[in-house]
């Protein structure tokens, strides 16, 4: 299988040419994210939320820009990291949809892959 290498390699300038400002760079200070942590992990009550630069509590799935000021580099939203059990998701019927463990006939899911 053919391998296609990114395109994110920056352009080299001509002498004296002037680069214009990237078209995402207002984003980067607009949207720092930061989490908050709620309860203890593997508990029902665990909650991570986000919250903006303003401290506000904001959701994942519709206040996190996907850019983030730098061109080429983008936010997003891992429920499972790499090496981990715990089955976390967006928890979609909740205010402002924090990351919280997925629970099913009243147990804490794991991932099992």
């Amino acid at each position: 299988a053919r391998r296609l290498a990114p395109r994110l390699a920056a352009r080299p300038l001509a002498a004296g040419a002037l680069r214009r400002p990237s078209r995402f760079a207002a984003l980067g200070a607009r949207w720092q994210v930061t989490t908050a942590v709620d309860g203890e992990a593997g508990t029902p009550e665990y909650r991570m939320r986000f919250k903006n630069a303003a401290g506000a509590v904001i959701s994942p799935w519709h206040d996190v820009s996907l850019f983030t000021g730098e061109e080429g580099v983008y936010n997003c939203i891992i429920e499972i990291p790499k090496n981990t059990k715990p089955k976390m998701e967006v928890a979609i019927k909740e205010p402002r949809n924090p990351i919280a463990q997925d629970i099913k006939k009243g147990k804490l899911r794991d991932y099992h892959g």
